[in-house]
């Protein structure tokens, strides 16, 4: 790649993704807002591979691409790309990240997925992420306001059921819709 070429897209970058929450990705954010998921998936892709080509990790476009799935109701999508944050997070040492996409990964398929997915085994996938983001929250690795974060907004409701029985759910949303 031509090295302006290469400036010009580290800019675009440094304008989607360094700048402050209300002015970062604009052009995404904008095409967010208008509804526009393929174009707003488009950029933030565009993004996590320079970054990935500069030996960094996306986590912000990721979790972009995740909403964008999300916003436009297509919730395995969405979770798809939960797992494969959760999976480059783990690479990376990053707990918080592969915490936080493991618990959103479960919130959305319970929330969302639960009532239209008959599949076998839908309960054991949703536990197999709790029980990952079980053992990441008892980590004396994990920042405590993560650890308490996670805990409030992803596992209100939780019950407990005993370790042998893993045909019912352990961890679910509390108001499922």
């Amino acid at each position: 790649m031509r090295p302006i070429t290469r400036l010009l897209r580290l800019s675009t970058l440094a304008v989607v993704l360094c700048l402050p929450a209300t002015s970062a990705s604009a052009q995404g954010d904008e095409w967010i807002a208008n509804r526009d998921y393929g174009k707003a998936r488009a950029e933030y892709q565009a993004a996590a591979d320079i970054l990935r080509e500069d030996g960094e990790f996306p986590v912000i476009a990721l979790r972009r691409i995740v909403d964008s799935y999300y916003f436009e109701g297509d919730y395995p999508r969405a979770i798809r790309v939960l797992d494969d944050l959760a999976e480059e997070a783990a690479t990376h040492g990053d707990l918080a990240t592969e915490a936080w996409a493991l618990a959103d990964a479960a919130w959305v398929m319970g929330r969302r997925c639960f009532a239209r997915d008959y599949r076998a085994g839908f309960k054991l996938e949703i536990q197999d992420r709790v029980d990952k983001l079980k053992e990441l929250l008892e980590s004396p690795y994990m920042p405590e306001d993560v650890r308490a974060e996670i805990t409030a907004n992803r596992c209100d409701g939780c019950h407990t059921v005993a370790p042998g029985d893993r045909r019912e759910l352990t961890c679910y949303p509390s108001d499922p819709q």
